[in-house]
């Protein structure tokens, strides 16, 4: 389950105090004109966009680090152990799905 920021970032300064020296990547993520969803379809879906979105997050992210939501439309993700160059091909892969929601 997803957490919130306040929530993550003491895990995140705690794990990288116990675990110096080894990777970690860090990524913030915005959903791009989620109020014109909340405008045009409603905040139900606008509500019902971002589950689902926290959701494929947690399914893609939840194994390997934390997700967060940072309020609104804004998440975050720290994954333990990996490169900058593992954590980049991982974000391109989830990218090219494509990414949609009903209502």
């Amino acid at each position: 389950m997803w957490i919130q920021l306040l929530q993550l970032a003491p895990r995140v300064s705690k794990y990288l105090d116990k675990h110096k020296g080894e990777p970690s990547v860090g990524a913030l993520i915005d959903i791009d004109d989620l109020k014109y969803i909340n405008d045009l379809y409603g905040h139900d879906a606008g509500d019902a966009a971002l589950k689902t979105f926290a959701k494929l997050l947690e399914d893609n992210f939840g194994q390997l680090g934390k997700v967060s939501c940072n309020g609104g439309d804004e998440f975050g993700i720290f994954l333990k152990r990996m490169t900058m160059t593992e954590g980049r091909a991982i974000f391109k892969k989830l990218f090219r799905q494509k990414l949609t929601f009903s209502y």
